[in-house]
This record gives structure tokens, sequence and C-alpha cells, in this order.
């Protein structure tokens, strides 16, 4: 299993399963856990899409997701991520799509 960020183009690339941990660690600014973002976990889809919505009194401010790819006999992915970014049908959603594999989507959230 992976785990990707968006919110740029080097953090999508070196991000790790433990990501999106440190990303709402060092993403909060004041000291204050309360002020810490959330990060919310969408449904696991397979060749669907996931959507993954900010609660109320929270925007959306990045997001990523977790993948299992398909594999070949050979043991080489065989998949693709399709869509990793917010949402354009939802407001305040971030959504992930595997061309194959199994993938959830992840929204990190700040308060209002």
């Amino acid at each position: 299993m992976s785990i990707k960020l968006a919110a740029s183009s080097a953090v999508r690339k070196a991000a790790t399963c433990g990501a999106l941990a440190v990303a709402a660690l060092t993403l909060s600014a004041a000291p204050a856990l309360a002020d810490a973002p959330t990060v919310v976990k969408g449904p696991d889809a397979r060749g669907d899409i996931s959507y993954a919505a900010c609660p109320g009194g929270t925007h959306l401010i990045g997001g990523g997701y977790s993948w299992n790819p398909i594999y070949t006999n050979g043991g080489s992915p065989s998949d693709t991520v399709d869509i990793n970014s917010p949402s354009g049908a939802k407001a305040n959603t971030w959504a992930a799509k595997a061309h194959k594999g199994v993938i959830a989507a992840y929204a990190l959230c700040a308060k209002d």
C-alpha cells in the first residue's frame, strides 16, 4: 500500500505511509492540538471514485490516497491512478480513483 499527498508535486512524489500524519503535524502553525488539521479517509473503491469529505466547520486544504495496485504475474504494477485531486463534483471533498486496484481518498481539512 502507498499513500500519496497532492498538496504539491514534491510532496506527492515523496509521500510514504506516514506522510499524512507528518503533514497534519507540520501544517499546523499553532502549537495547540485543537488547531491541527483533520484527516478524513474515504471508502475503499475498486475501479471507482473514492471521496473523502471534510466535516462541517472545516475546509479542504489538501488530500491524497492510499492505493493497492494490481500487479502482473511478473510482479510489475499493472495499474494507474486516474484521479487524485479536489473533487469537481463535490464541494470540500478530495477524490481519488485507480484504474483497476483498490484506492481510498484522504482529505486534509482545516478549521474555518
